[in-house]
């Protein structure tokens, strides 16, 4: 999958110094409930997890080449149903504020309601405005609160959850192409 400015692609070893470049940052990793990484070798003991994950997407800067961040679809979801996934994602702080992880979840969700899911959850800290801004621009809406422990970081985080149904994806989409005239 690609976007405007990135390529959405699987993880590669040759990915590990791009990989540590971000997961290093202090409050980036803790902002999606794990433990910021401490040296490269705790980023190679990681990336395997991210290569052999079919699921999890390497944000590839098209200017560049190198892996900006990373995009995650996860099979569970709050319902433990088959037709619902859920998002998670992390990005470089130096690319932020350029619609890359808006263009990056807005072909996944593309790919995934054309897959026939019926359900997307995307979900963050409550101290997480960034991702509640980015979420709410892309027409999810909210669904609840729950809590999340972090194994990494050994703390329990309090959640707000936002859901976009296929059905209210598909009816933006029809809207879209209405008010563009197509």
């Amino acid at each position: 999958m690609e976007t405007q400015q990135v390529l959405l692609r699987r993880f590669k070893e040759t990915d590990l110094e791009d990989f540590y470049q971000y997961a290093k940052i202090p409050g980036l990793g803790e902002a999606a409930g794990w433990r910021h990484l401490e040296n490269l070798a705790e980023a190679a003991e990681d990336l395997p997890s991210l290569i052999n994950n079919p699921f999890a997407f390497a944000l590839g800067d098209k200017k560049t080449g190198r892996v900006i961040g990373h995009l995650t679809i996860h099979d569970e979801s709050a319902a433990n149903d088959s037709k619902e996934k859920e998002l998670g994602f992390v990005l470089h702080p130096d690319y932020r504020r350029r619609g890359i992880i808006f263009e990056a979840v807005a072909v996944v969700l593309a790919e995934l309601f054309n897959r026939r899911i019926e359900k997307v959850y995307a979900g963050f800290f409550e101290d997480n405005e960034a991702s509640k801004a980015l979420i709410k621009k892309l027409g999810f809406t909210f669904s609840g609160t729950s809590s999340y422990t972090s194994p990494t970081l050994q703390q329990t985080f309090q959640m707000i959850d936002y859901v976009m149904t296929r059905e209210k994806y598909l009816q933006t989409i029809q809207e879209a192409t209405y008010k563009n005239g197509n």
